[in-house]
């Protein structure tokens, strides 16, 4: 994805899906597989980053796994789609009471409204 949203919901959601945030993030992702399973699935795909805060994006399976290893949660299932490319992070977006703010420029630059 070139730029993810976060959105503040009319209507609180389930905790699973927004932890401990009023916010939930909103992505379309532009790999073809995520792409693929979400066809497949015909709903929303609820899923979390694939590293952990503050560390580095991973570009493989075996990244992911490393990061996760001492963590008390870890995922069913990790898809293995080989090394991805490596490109610049999704730019970051909160809209909230019709303003929106920029949290990270990433690949895609979007002036900050005033």
């Amino acid at each position: 994805a070139r730029v993810a949203l976060r959105a503040y919901p009319r209507h609180q959601l389930h905790p699973t899906l927004s932890g401990k945030s009023e916010s939930v993030g909103l992505r379309i992702s532009s790999h073809p597989i995520a792409q693929r399973l979400a066809e497949l699935c015909d709903i929303p795909i609820s899923t979390t980053s694939a590293n952990l805060h503050g560390e580095p994006n991973p570009y493989s399976a075996e990244e992911v796994v490393r990061q996760l290893e001492n963590q008390a949660e870890k995922p069913d299932l990790v898809l293995d789609s080989g090394e991805l490319k490596k490109t610049e992070s999704s730019t970051v977006v909160i809209i909230k009471d019709g303003r929106m703010d920029v949290v990270r420029q990433g690949l895609v630059i979007i002036k900050q409204s005033s």
